[in-house]
């Protein structure tokens, strides 16, 4: 099964116990295209998130973000407070993989040699340091009144 590293940032917009709050992740994921044409995303920063798609690249990539978002939505509804919201989807975030981080890291460097590559998706050259930020908005707004970010990017990590 081929596979190729991608570095994304997906902006996302969460509403919690008594806080709104805007959480911008960049972040790392394999792609795997399997032998039926199917495509699945596999989290290496933040891990333990995967999803996919029988209907191509695009569409996997889609469902990775409706993932990942559905589970910033359950941390944020746990979360007692914006402060215990923000430790949580940090230590989500960050937490260690170093089998994915390995194979991502290799993956990479085999896109650096010319040897993977996928032209659909624009190349990334310099270093991409996985980061999620975490910021409450506030006044909390008393009608839909948020500026909407740009939902994501994708990019192949070379």
């Amino acid at each position: 099964m081929p596979q190729f590293p991608i570095v994304f940032t997906l902006n996302t917009l969460v509403a919690g116990n008594g806080f709104f709050a805007r959480i911008v992740s960049k972040g790392r994921a394999l792609v795997s295209h399997d032998d039926e044409g199917g495509y699945w995303v596999d989290g290496v920063t933040p891990p333990a998130i995967a999803d996919g798609s029988a209907e191509g690249q695009s569409e996997a990539l889609h469902a990775f973000r409706n993932r990942y978002t559905l589970v910033l939505f359950d941390i944020a509804h746990e979360a007692d407070d914006f402060e215990n919201f923000d430790k949580r989807v940090r230590e989500f975030f960050y937490a260690e993989d170093t089998r994915a981080s390995m194979a991502w890291s290799k993956l990479r460097e085999e896109v650096r040699a010319g040897r993977v590559s996928v032209d659909e998706l624009p190349k990334v050259h310099d270093e991409f340091p996985p980061e999620v930020r975490v910021s409450r908005i506030e006044p909390m707004p008393s009608q839909n009144t948020l500026e909407t970010p740009k939902p994501y990017e994708f990019a192949e990590a070379a």
